[in-house]
């Protein structure tokens, strides 16, 4: 690989990594209106997500593809899908069934006011939306994240670096939203969730890693997401 192309996809690769970051703070915390928060938010993920299929088009890649799920890669994806979800759910149970609901009702008030903003207050229209969060973008996130971002910084990086360069630009964007649910506690309730969710983007690229598949970590991460949108739900409607 000559030294132009080598240094023309690490700029895409490091524009691709903060990208979303800055999207999210456009349209979660700098938007004024929901209606531009609407146009801000489809216009950048129709960016984002076209990105790497014109990054692979442009550097004669067009015939990449995703091998098919197979059992050994499925079952270790459901297995952490699965504890993440009861990870969720026993820390929700915690909050509001023995301490810190001051803390839910504050959450739930900042949800209800995105929420609103985005036009989601009715259940039909959150369900709707919690569908193509959970199945449709949960697979584009892996897509961008993982098949693009971690695959490409892996042909340059060892893969512990190449996995702590991805998760942590994964991380980054969820610090903005997370800042923007729970104002005030970003040491004690946004910096943690934020690890957490470092972790568990460390984990899908090794998985993607080991398996050879997006399938594994598209199917872990749906679950993961239809769980937020469970707790999301019981605090708008419940």
């Amino acid at each position: 690989m000559s030294r132009r192309r080598l240094a023309l996809e690490i700029c895409v690769l490091s524009v691709a990594l903060v990208f979303p970051t800055l999207l999210t703070w456009a349209y979660f915390v700098d938007a004024q209106s929901g209606q531009r928060m609407k146009l801000i938010y489809t216009a950048g993920k129709i960016i984002q997500f076209s990105l790497p299929a014109l990054f692979w088009l442009a550097t004669g890649r067009s015939n990449i593809h995703f091998a098919w799920p197979k059992r050994r890669g499925m079952l270790p994806g459901i297995a952490f899908g699965l504890f993440v979800v009861l990870a969720v759910q026993i820390l929700f149970a915690y909050l509001s069934r023995f301490k810190h609901r001051l803390f839910l009702d504050q959450l739930a008030e900042q949800v209800q006011t995105k929420v609103s903003a985005f036009g989601l207050n009715s259940p039909a229209a959150f369900l709707i939306f919690g569908a193509f969060l959970c199945v449709v973008h949960s697979g584009l996130e892996e897509y961008y994240w993982r098949a693009f971002l971690f695959a490409g910084w892996r042909k340059f990086l060892p893969l512990g670096t190449a996995i702590a360069i991805s998760s942590l630009g994964f991380m980054a964007h969820h610090i903005v939203v997370l800042n923007e649910y729970l104002p005030g506690r970003m040491w004690t309730a946004t910096v943690p969730l934020s690890f957490a969710v470092a972790c568990g983007g460390a984990v899908w690229a090794w998985m993607y890693q080991r398996y050879d598949s997006i399938y594994p970590v598209w199917v872990s991460h749906a679950m993961v997401d239809a769980a937020i949108m469970v707790v999301g739900w019981i605090l708008l409607f419940g």
